[in-house]
């Protein structure tokens, strides 16, 4: 990336992200049939996971959560209140650290819709999306930058 293109990305990176308190999540202690609710009336497929005090955990999907109430010959529905969220979640899911670059954010939206965003006790910032990150591309592609 040109100097002058890196540096109007890195101006704002703040701008980018969609705060914690407008981001659907779930505590650890949550039962699968708390996050299948909130993953059903969000209308999204995987949310982040968070302990109580707002430290970042993982992630939640659809699919972890139906693979584990998957029985041998059915679906084992009366599990979902049981089961707590702690037990499904994705732990290895790429994170972004406050103060993170345009380009690490790219790399890691090629593979993700969105990335949290942590500080550096864990603590959960919010998300920033692939949606953002493009239409914010656009505009600078499309922008003249002064050289």
């Amino acid at each position: 990336m040109n100097n002058s293109l890196k540096e109007e990305f890195e101006l704002a990176m703040e701008d980018y992200v969609i705060p914690a308190s407008k981001v659907a999540h779930v505590f650890e202690d949550n039962s699968l049939e708390h996050a299948l609710l909130v993953l059903t009336n969000t209308g999204y497929t995987l949310i982040p996971v968070l302990d109580y005090d707002n430290k970042y955990i993982g992630m939640i999907n659809n699919a972890g959560i139906m693979n584990d109430i998957m029985g041998v010959e059915s679906i084992l529905f009366e599990n979902l209140p049981e089961v707590k969220v702690s037990n499904v979640v994705i732990r290895d899911y790429p994170v972004l650290r406050v103060g993170f670059s345009f380009e690490i954010l790219l790399k890691h939206l090629i593979d993700h819709s969105f990335l949290c965003v942590v500080d550096d006790d864990n603590e959960f910032v919010g998300i920033v999306t692939r949606r953002v990150a493009l239409k914010r591309l656009a505009k600078a592609i499309h922008q003249p930058v002064d050289q």
